[in-house]
């Protein structure tokens, strides 16, 4: 039996626009939905209790959260990787999907391979590798190679809250230095007692335990070289003379050295003493040259002086003669 609508007029999605809902349209129902609460941890940390969640996350490294990215929103079947594209694609061509959740990070080709530390959290300090997973394999695909959108907070908070949810008590949370550095910009403390270092990245706790293990290897080589220099059959008397003259000569080697180092020294404090004495002497003889000329100089200006008393005497006498003339003029005496 069947049944015919009629129907009586074009309908589009324009004439909902305004229909209302509790006084709101349904435009703005959608873009203002609060019913899906977003993912969070409330939590404790040296008795500060703060909410752990991608929105903390994002506000904290700085960015605007695309909720329509991946993870927050499933993939479509035609769009997501299949385990043997991604594989292949994370690690390289000539590697096929060997089976299983994860493939060994040294199989992967020289770029995916640096890729895949950069994005890694931990690393094994004992075998110094790790695992190249399933899901950090779909992530670089979608991320490098089909240049999708990744919510990074989102990706961050999942997988942080699915390893805080294992019973393991040895595993340690991955992000560790992005986790602290969160922490300290929510004011939470250290603990006093707590024994704290410099937070390392995944490469700089491989250098240092392998550094640290080179290290111990020296240090054994150097016991067990001294170990067979001692002779177990020697008392303790031909103990005691064996490392007197081990002093002795450490004392002679070191006093060689010492010599070597301050005799270039001694050269150079002579060479300048003399140089130095040398400049003493031509000061001196500079002096008493200067004094002569300060001599010569002295007398020269007495000279002169005396000269210039003689011209001003010989000026008054002139005058006195020329006046005493006019007297006699006036007087009518003769020379006599």
């Amino acid at each position: 039996m069947s049944r015919s609508v009629v129907v009586e007029q074009h309908i589009q999605l324009a004439d909902f626009y305004e229909l209302r809902f509790e006084d709101r349209t349904l435009p703005e129902i959608g873009e203002q939905a609060r019913d899906l609460e977003e993912p969070s941890m409330e939590v404790t940390v040296w008795n500060v209790q703060i909410i752990f969640s991608p929105d903390e996350l994002a506000l904290f490294l700085g960015y605007e959260r695309d909720v329509t990215a991946f993870p927050n929103m499933p993939m479509i079947e035609e769009g997501r990787p299949t385990k043997a594209d991604g594989f292949p694609d994370a690690v390289g061509p000539e590697y096929g999907y060997p089976g299983g959740k994860q493939h060994a990070s040294r199989a992967a080709a020289s770029f995916w391979r640096i890729m895949h530390l950069i994005l890694c959290s931990t690393i094994d300090p004992k075998k110094h590798t790790t695992e190249v997973t399933y899901g950090r394999a779909e992530f670089l695909y979608m991320v490098v190679v089909r240049g999708l959108h990744v919510d990074m907070a989102s990706f961050i908070y999942q997988f942080v809250y699915a390893e805080a949810l294992k019973i393991d008590a040895q595993i340690s949370l991955p992000y560790g230095v992005l986790l602290t550095q969160f922490l300290h910009n929510l004011m939470v403390p250290e603990g006093a007692d707590e024994l704290r270092a410099l937070p390392l990245g995944s490469i700089n706790k491989t250098t240092l335990s392998k550094s640290m293990a080179q290290t111990r290897r020296v240090l054994g080589a150097a016991r067990v070289a001294r170990a067979r220099r001692e002779d177990p059959g020697q008392g303790s008397s031909q103990g005691l003379e064996g490392q007197r003259s081990w002093v002795a000569s450490m004392m002679t080697e070191l006093t060689e050295q010492m010599r070597a180092v301050m005799q270039p020294t001694d050269e150079m404090v002579g060479n300048i003493s003399s140089r130095l004495s040398a400049l003493e002497l031509k000061v001196v003889s500079m002096d008493t040259e200067l004094k002569k000329q300060v001599s010569e100089v002295q007398l020269a200006l007495k000279s002169v002086a005396t000269n210039a008393e003689l011209v001003a005497l010989t000026e008054w006498v002139v005058l006195l003669e020329e006046h005493m003339s006019v007297v006699r003029a006036v007087l009518h005496l003769s020379v006599d």
